[in-house]
């Protein structure tokens, strides 16, 4: 599930100046590297995060994936109370800054062609006219790399409970129809 193209849409954390916590919600893609992948994205210039970046690499991205509802009423036991079944990764990395032009342009055409992918037309990257002055671009957006350190996966799907239980749970999901309840109900499956 490593942000693929149902689940791109990440939460980064870096750390400001005075040690805290700073969170953005960034779309990413992968890219094959030498010793795996690490994940290539971008934030406007007026966001500090890209400052933490350079001051600390260190970074963690939050990716998750589908997560529902599960009612106590789809246990055997009727005295249990609501919970969530989900699928999350965390990833521990380090950042390196993109800000040179030929960088920045190369980012926003890996992450159009790959968000357009899969669309009857898709739009065919192109700066817009105001953007094409190197200067101008490399003003507006920072782009980073993301070297994939440390990997946590985290699944909740009822793997705590019985397998009557874990059956009734897949049934009760099945019975749904929205897309969260139907992607747990597949991992479950699986």
């Amino acid at each position: 599930m490593v942000v693929s193209p149902a689940y791109p849409f990440a939460t980064v954390m870096s750390f400001d100046e005075t040690k805290q916590p700073f969170f953005n919600h960034i779309p990413l893609v992968t890219k094959k590297t030498a010793s795996g992948f690490s994940f290539l994205g971008h934030v406007a210039k007026g966001n500090p995060q890209w400052k933490h970046f350079k001051r600390n690499p260190k970074v963690k991205v939050i990716i998750n994936g589908p997560h529902t509802y599960i009612t106590p009423k789809w246990y055997s036991l009727g005295r249990d109370v609501p919970t969530w079944n989900y699928a999350a990764i965390h990833i521990d990395g380090s950042t390196k800054l993109i800000d040179d032009f030929n960088g920045l342009v190369g980012i926003l055409k890996t992450l159009t062609e790959k968000f357009e992918s899969g669309t009857t037309n898709p739009w065919a990257f192109e700066l817009p006219e105001d953007l094409l002055a190197p200067e101008t671009l490399c003003s507006a957006i920072v782009g980073f790399e993301i070297s994939v350190e440390k990997i946590d996966a985290k699944f909740k799907l009822s793997q705590n409970r019985t397998d009557t239980d874990k059956f009734s749970v897949i049934e009760g999901l099945a019975n749904r129809d929205d897309d969260m309840s139907k992607a747990v109900l597949q991992l479950m499956k699986n």
